[in-house]
């Protein structure tokens, strides 16, 4: 049997009601029922079964009570939501429990994402010493984990409000996501921006992801890049999922050297930040794309973690920069007035091919002997100068030329006939 939670909303309860009943008609025709109804609004639920419904507001609703909703905790009564006690069950500390603790912080739009790195960022040092699956870690990063796990019970007090504030009479909305990158790990985020008609502003956070920078070394514009394009899969993700029609959307770095990349032509940069970089435009407009000081950068915890107890007063982790809240036409960070760099830029290798008329002569002055037309002649040189670069390019570490005659080539082959020709007839 597979077993499922659904959860759904509206702009009215009429609107939430129809919603309502056509979901249940339609898994009825199936022969499912559905039950555990719950809601913030007691009218919604009055008119269905009590053995239905999750609560029935019979009894007053405490700010302690809430119902599992997808994996998370949700309080109807302050329409909010919350993570569950994440408490270690073992005082046993070893990289199988360090793995399976880290497993159970479930948490899939990325809410608490700084936490979560902190401990993967554990778990990857923990990695690269070779510590096997129950052997005793070492005791500087035993400590580490244990100050973590000490502070990862406070997770439960963050909350999380489910409304973002949006409304089919708001004003104007936007999607702002910021990105960045640290030696260790890189991360993006992306928030909700409104305006409603009493020309207030709300910020929410939407969604967020982050990973851990790989065992192998990669340069930190590297990181950045990784996590501009890991922005540009969530911006274009949330843009799809919400369905907001003209919504703004502004992309944030604090990397000017990933701006260039992302600004110029692809084909300029090497291959993995050509690949990478023509990705982050299919996605989205390379317009978009904006510097913001690294103090203003919600993804600078992302990147760098932080612990369980001081998460909960991250402002600009819950509701983004100040000065995007502030007033609705805000104004931009300065932004530098070039964006140019010369790191991964691709070499343009240039073939030539250089003739000694010394060695050459004999063998150009029997060519033209032999040979009575002159486009023959110039294929000739040109084949046999080829052969000569190509019998050298292993010791030079040069590239070997093959296919059609190219031009340099022949003209290489046509300017050597021309002054064989003039040293043999003035000699003469």
């Amino acid at each position: 049997m597979y077993v499922h939670d659904f959860i759904s909303g509206g702009d009215s309860i009429d609107e939430t009601r129809i919603k309502r009943e056509e979901t249940r008609n339609l898994l009825a025709s199936a022969g499912l029922k559905l039950r555990k109804w719950t809601s913030n609004c007691k009218d919604l639920l009055q008119d269905l079964p009590k053995e239905d419904c999750e609560i029935t507001f019979e009894v007053p609703l405490q700010s302690k009570d809430h119902v599992k909703t997808l994996g998370i905790r949700w309080n109807p009564q302050e329409d909010s939501f919350s993570f569950k006690n994440f408490q270690q069950e073992t005082d046993e500390v070893t990289k199988r429990t360090m793995l399976s603790a880290i497993a159970k912080l479930f948490d899939p739009l990325g809410w608490i994402a700084p936490c979560v790195i902190k401990a993967k960022i554990i778990m990857q040092k923990l990695w690269c010493r070779g510590t096997d699956w129950d052997e005793p870690i070492s005791s500087d990063l035993k400590e580490e984990w244990q100050v973590f796990q000490k502070e990862l019970p406070l997770i439960q007090h963050v909350k999380i409000p489910r409304w973002i504030n949006t409304h089919n009479t708001q004003k104007s909305v936007e999607f702002h996501g910021f990105s960045d990158a640290s030696e260790k790990a890189y991360g993006a985020v992306v928030f909700i921006r409104v305006l409603d008609n009493a020309e207030n502003i709300h910020m929410h956070i939407l969604i967020s992801k982050t990973k851990v920078a790989p065992l192998k070394t990669v340069s930190l514009p590297r990181l950045e890049l990784c996590g501009a394009v890991l922005l540009a899969s969530l911006l274009n993700y949330t843009k799809e999922v919400l369905d907001v029609s003209n919504a703004k959307v502004c992309a944030w770095s604090d990397s000017m050297i990933t701006l260039a990349w992302i600004k110029a032509q692809p084909s300029k940069w090497t291959t993995f930040v050509s690949n990478t970089v023509a990705e982050i435009q299919r996605l989205t407009n390379c317009d978009i794309w904006k510097h913001i000081p690294t103090d203003h950068n919600p993804a600078d915890l992302a990147s760098r973690g932080v612990s369980p107890s001081a998460l909960g007063t991250q402002d600009l982790w819950w509701i983004g920069p100040s000065f995007l809240r502030e007033k609705w036409q805000f104004e931009i960070p300065v932004q530098p007035s070039t964006l140019e760099t010369e790191i991964e830029r691709r070499t343009e290798k240039k073939q030539c091919l250089i003739a000694n008329s010394d060695e050459a002569d004999d063998d150009i002055n029997r060519c033209i002997l032999r040979c009575s037309r002159l486009s023959k002649i110039i294929r000739a040189i040109a084949f046999y100068y080829r052969f000569k670069w190509n019998c050298l390019a292993k010791r030079r570490k040069t590239l070997r030329i093959s296919g059609e005659l190219n031009p340099d080539e022949l003209q290489v082959a046509a300017f050597l006939v021309h002054k064989a020709v003039q040293r043999l007839m003035f000699t003469a």
